[in-house]
C-alpha cells in the first residue's frame, strides 16, 4: 500500500457519520503522485484528476451526477488564489488533503532553507517519481555539508544505478556503459537531469573542458591523460587534444579503478574499448622496453612487453639483470593474472640463460668435488628453471611464434650448454675411478644409521617419507614452500646416491640393514627380499619387533581418516611411507613428458601428507628424502646420444646402466663398483655423460640409474613441526632513492633487498605508501615482493610507482613516506619528504 493512499484511508475513517460526503482536494506541485494515485483502492471514494479542459464536468459530477458521494480531486498543480479558482465554492465546503512529499524528504535530509527549495523545484520532473525519490534520500540522508553540486551528484547516480555517492564511481559506471554501447544511465540523465550540471563537475574534478562534451570523448581524455604522465609527455600529436592539465586526477582516477577489486572486470571492458579506439597496438610498435614498462593500462602493453621480452632472449646479447627485474616489476601491474603465467615462463628462461651463461665460466674446471658443490649450491637451479619454463609452456596454449623460438634455444643451451657441458666435465672428473668419492658427502646407505638412528636411540618416533625420483631441485624448492608455511624448519642436506641410480637399489639403501646382497634378480636387505610394500615392510617389523615399525603407501595414508591413522601409527616408533608420483610419470613412454607437471604434484602431495602427520598423529619429526633422481630433456634423442653396447650377460639394466660381475672398462662407459652391496661382486657400467644405451622401444627422455648428481645427490629433508613459531628473518629492505622532494606526480623510488633469499632468510612482502601528517592517504597503495635469490645487490633492486592526488601541498607541511611489512604491518621505515606539486583548481 502507498503511504498517500494509507494516509487518504485514515482521513476517510475520521468523518463522524456514514452519511457525511467528502469532497477532498489534493494540490499535487511537483507532480510527486501522478504515477501511482490510479492504483490506489479508496473504498467510496471518486478519483477525478482535474485539469483545466474538465472544470465544468468535474463540477457536474459532484453537484449533479453523484450529490452524495465522496470525491477525491486530485490536481497536479499548485492551489490557485481564490480569486483565480473555478471550483472555489466546492472548495470552501471540501477540504484540502496534503501530501507534501518534497516537505518530507527536506525534512528528512535536514534541508530547510529557500536555496534547497529551489533545487528541488528545479528539478521537479526527477522528484515525481517515488522510487527515485527514495534511493535520492538513501544517498544523502547521512552526507554532511549537502551543497548544490552533492545533490545534483546524488541524482546523476540514481539515474546512473550507482548505489554510492561518488562522481568517480559514477564516471565508471557511464564509461562501462559508453564502452558497451548501451548507454541507458547517460539517456536517464538527459531524460531527467540537467546533463550540462554533470559537465560542470567533470570540467572541476578532472579539467574536462570541452565546447561539445560527450561521454566518449571524456573517456579517451582521462586515459590518455594518465598515459600522457606515465611516459611523460611523448604520444601521439592526434592524442593531445585528449591530454588534460592537470594530470593528476585523472591519473588518480584510473589507478583507483584498477586496484578497487570490485571494478576490476568492468576496468578490463572499458580498456580494451579505448585500446582498440587509440590503435595502442601501433603506439607501441618499436618502443623500447624501458619506456612502455611505465605504464600498465592496457593489456597490449604486457603483451608487448611479453612478446618483446622473448625476442630479447632469443638474442645473442642479454641484459639478464635489467629483464629479469622488468619481469618482476610486472607482478604487481593490473594484468599480472592474466600473464602470470608467462611472466614466469620468461623469469624461468632469463634465469636459465643466465645460469648457463654463469657455467660457461666455470666449464674449464674438472674438478670432481668442485662441481658437486657448485651442482649443490648454485647450477641445480638451471635444472630448476628448465622444469619451470617448461611447466609454463604446457600450460599455456596458442602461444606466439617468438615462444617457439625461445622455447628451441632454451632447449639448446639447456642440453648444449649445460647438460652436456657439465656432464662431461663429469666424466672428465670421475675420469677411470671405481667409485665416487665426495669428501663430507654420506652414501645414501648410510641413511639409516646417521639420521633415523639417533631418534631411535632417543626413543623418539620417526616417520620416513620416501618419494620416488624426487630430484634435489625440486625438493629445495619444497624445503622453501615448508619453511615459507611458518609451521616447519625444515633442515636440508644431501647424500651421494648409490651406482646405479634406480629404485631396487636406492629403496634398499635407506632401510636399516647390516648387508646389502644381490641374489641375481633382487636386492636382499639382511636376506630378506626388499621388493614391494609388504617385504619393506616386514624388514622394518624384523628391525624393531611387531607393532613397532611398519611401512605404508602414501596414497594409502592420504585417504584415510584421523582415527584411522591414530590406529595405524599407535605404539609404534619408526615408519617408512613411500610415496611414488614422479617415477611412475617419467617410467612410462606415454607419460614422460609430463614428469614436471609430475614433480608439482608430488610436492603438493607431500606438503598435504606432512600437515596430515602433524594434524592427525601429532608427528613431531619428519625426514623426506629419494631414492633418485632423473635427468630429462624435452626433444627427443637422435642416433648419436645413444650408445650400443653387448650385454648378454647383464644382471639387470636399463637406459643408463647394466649390472654384471666384469670389472673390467667398457668403451664410452664408467665402470663403477657397487659398494652398497656387499657380495657378491656386482659392477654397473653407467654410460659417459648424458649417454644412453640404446634399447628398443620408446621412452628414453626421462632416465636415470648413471652417475651424474641429477641422478645421484639424494635429497634430506629433516621436518620438525614448530607449532606457532617461526624464527627465522625476513630479508631487509632500504629505500635508496637519496631526493627528499617529491616534483611528480608520477613519481618512481628504488628499493634494494639487503639479502637475498635463502631457507633461513626469509623473503618480505612489502607495504608503501605516502601520506599527510594526519596520516590520511596521498598516493596509491604499493605493494611489492621483495623475494630475490640473486648473489648481485644490482639485481635486488627495485623500482616501484607512486601517483600523487591532485590537491594543495604546503611546503611547510609534513608528508611522509612509510614502508610497512604487508603480513605483520611491522613498520621498516619512516622518511620525511617535502612536495613541490602544481596545484590548478
Amino acid at each position: 500500500m502507498y503511504e498517500a493512499e494509507e494516509k487518504l484511508r485514515q482521513l476517510l475513517l475520521k468523518q463522524p457519520t456514514a452519511e457525511m460526503r467528502r469532497i477532498i482536494f489534493w494540490y499535487d506541485e511537483n507532480q510527486s503522485f501522478v504515477e501511482e494515485v490510479d492504483a490506489y483502492e479508496l473504498d467510496g471514494l471518486r478519483l477525478i484528476k482535474v485539469t483545466d479542459q474538465n472544470l465544468i464536468w468535474t463540477k457536474y459530477q459532484i453537484e449533479k451526477a453523484y450529490p452524495e458521494e465522496s470525491f477525491l480531486l486530485y490536481f497536479d498543480t499548485g492551489r490557485p488564489y481564490d480569486l483565480e479558482n473555478p471550483l472555489i465554492d466546492i472548495y470552501l465546503y471540501g477540504q484540502e488533503f496534503k501530501m507534501d512529499a518534497m516537505a518530507t524528504l527536506l525534512d528528512e535530509i535536514g534541508m530547510n532553507d529557500r536555496d534547497s527549495e529551489q533545487f528541488f523545484k528545479d528539478h521537479a520532473i526527477f522528484f515525481q517519481n517515488k522510487r527515485r525519490q527514495k534511493e535520492f534520500r538513501d544517498l544523502v540522508v547521512t552526507e554532511p555539508d549537502l551543497t548544490y553540486e552533492k545533490l545534483s551528484l546524488a541524482m546523476f547516480c540514481v539515474l546512473a544505478g550507482v548505489k554510492e555517492l561518488s562522481f568517480s564511481i559514477l564516471c565508471e559506471k557511464l564509461f562501462l556503459e559508453r564502452a558497451q554501447d548501451t548507454n541507458l544511465g547517460w539517456n536517464q540523465i538527459e531524460k531527467f537531469a540537467n546533463a550540462s550540471e554533470f559537465w560542470v563537475m567533470a570540467e572541476h574534478k578532472y579539467h574536462y573542458t570541452e565546447a561539445e562534451p560527450n561521454m566518449k570523448d571524456f573517456l579517451m581524455s582521462i586515459f590518455v591523460t594518465k598515459l600522457s604522465a606515465e611516459f611523460e609527455g611523448k604520444i601521439p600529436a592526434n592524442w593531445e587534444e585528449w591530454d588534460m592539465q592537470p594530470k593528476n586526477n585523472s591519473v588518480v582516477f584510473l589507478n583507483r579503478w584498477m586496484t578497487h577489486t570490485s571494478g576490476k572486470n568492468e576496468y578490463i571492458v572499458v580498456a580494451d574499448y579505448v585500446a582498440e579506439l587509440l590503435r595502442i597496438d601501433k603506439f607501441l610498435k618499436r618502443k623500447p622496453l624501458e619506456f612502455v614498462g611505465k605504464s600498465d593500462s592496457f593489456r597490449e602493453i604486457d603483451s608487448y612487453l611479453s612478446e618483446s621480452i622473448a625476442g630479447s632472449l632469443c638474442e645473442t646479447s642479454i641484459q639478464f639483470g635489467y629483464l629479469e627485474q622488468l619481469i618482476l616489476s610486472r607482478r604487481n601491474t593490473f594484468w599480472q593474472e592474466e600473464f602470470n603465467g608467462i611472466y614466469r615462463l620468461l623469469l624461468a628462461a632469463v634465469r636459465l640463460l643466465k645460469g648457463v651463461s654463469d657455467w660457461e665460466k666455470h666449464a674449464d674446471n674438472s674438478d670432481l668435488e668442485f662441481l658437486w658443490r657448485s651442482y649443490q649450491t648454485h647450477f641445480f637451479q638451471v635444472d630448476q628453471d628448465y622444469r619451470h619454463f617448461y611447466l609454463e609452456y604446457d600450460r599455456l596454449g596458442n602461444l606466439s611464434d617468438v615462444f617457439h623460438d625461445l622455447q628451441d634455444k632454451i632447449e639448446n643451451f639447456y642440453r648444449t650448454g649445460f647438460l652436456n657441458s657439465f656432464s662431461e666435465k663429469w666424466s672428465e672428473a670421475i675420469g677411470t675411478q671405481a667409485k665416487i668419492s665426495l669428501p663430507g658427502v654420506l652414501p645414501q646407505e648410510a641413511f639409516y644409521q646417521n639420521f633415523v638412528a639417533p631418534f631411535v636411540k632417543e626413543q623418539k618416533r620417526i616417520i620416513v617419507i620416501v618419494s620416488d625420483a624426487l630430484r634435489y631441485e625440486a625438493a629445495l624448492e619444497l624445503t622453501q614452500e615448508l619453511n615459507d608455511s611458518h609451521y616447519y624448519v625444515v633442515e636440508p642436506s644431501v647424500m651421494a646416491g648409490v651406482i646405479p641410480s634406480y629404485t631396487a637399489l636406492g629403496m634398499a639403501s635407506l632401510l636399516p640393514h647390516d648387508e646389502l646382497v644381490y641374489n641375481g634378480k633382487q636386492i636382499l636387505v639382511d636376506g630378506q627380499s626388499s621388493q614391494g610394500l609388504e617385504n619393506r615392510s616386514r624388514i622394518l617389523i624384523n628391525k624393531f619387533g611387531e607393532g613397532k615399525a611398519n611401512a605404508f603407501r602414501a596414497s594409502d595414508i592420504l585417504q584415510a581418516t584421523k582415527a584411522e591413522m591414530r590406529e595405524a601409527f599407535v605404539g609404534g616408533q619408526v615408519y617408512y611411507i613411500y610415496h611414488d608420483a614422479i617415477d611412475a610419470t617419467g617410467d612410462h613412454a606415454a607419460s614422460e613428458d609430463r614428469v614436471f607437471s609430475a614433480v608439482e604434484i608430488a610436492k603438493q602431495e607431500l606438503r598435504k601428507l606432512a600437515d596430515k602427520l602433524v594434524n592427525h598423529i601429532s608427528a613431531a619429526n619428519l625426514i623426506l628424502t629419494a631414492d633418485h633422481g632423473f635427468i630429462y630433456t624435452r626433444d627427443s634423442l637422435q642416433k648419436v646420444d645413444k650408445l650400443t653396447v653387448k650385454r648378454e650377460e647383464s644382471l639387470a639394466n636399463n637406459r643408463r646402466f647394466y649390472l654384471d660381475h666384469e670389472e673390467g672398462q667398457v668403451e664410452g662407459m664408467h665402470t663403477f663398483e657397487v659398494t652398497a652391496v656387499t657380495k657378491p661382486k656386482v659392477f654397473a657400467h653407467v654410460p659417459k655423460g648424458t649417454m644412453r644405451l640404446a634399447i628398443s622401444g620408446s621412452g628414453d627422455k626421462f632416465v636415470h640409474g648413471g652417475s651424474l648428481p641429477q641422478e645421484m645427490m639424494i635429497p634430506v629433508l629433516k621436518i620438525k613441526a614448530e607449532r606457532g613459531r617461526d624464527t627465522r628473518k625476513k630479508v631487509a629492505i632500504q629505500l635508496i632513492t637519496e631526493m627528499n622532494r617529491i616534483t611528480n606526480i608520477v613519481t618512481y623510488l628504488s628499493f634494494l633487498q639487503l639479502q637475498k633469499v635463502t631457507h633461513e632468510t626469509l623473503p618480505r612482502m612489502v607495504h608503501a605508501v605516502f601520506v599527510d601528517a594526519e596520516g590520511n592517504l596521498i598516493t596509491n597503495e604499493v605493494i611489492f615482493q621483495a623475494d630475490s635469490t640473486s648473489e648481485s645487490p644490482q639485481e635486488r633492486v627495485m623500482k616501484e610507482k607512486f601517483i600523487f592526488a591532485n590537491k594543495k601541498y604546503a611546503n611547510m607541511t609534513e608528508y611522509y613516506f612509510i614502508m610497512k611489512d604487508a603480513a605483520t604491518g611491522e613498520l621498516l621505515e619512516k622518511r620525511q619528504f617535502t612536495i613541490d606539486l602544481f596545484y590548478v583548481e
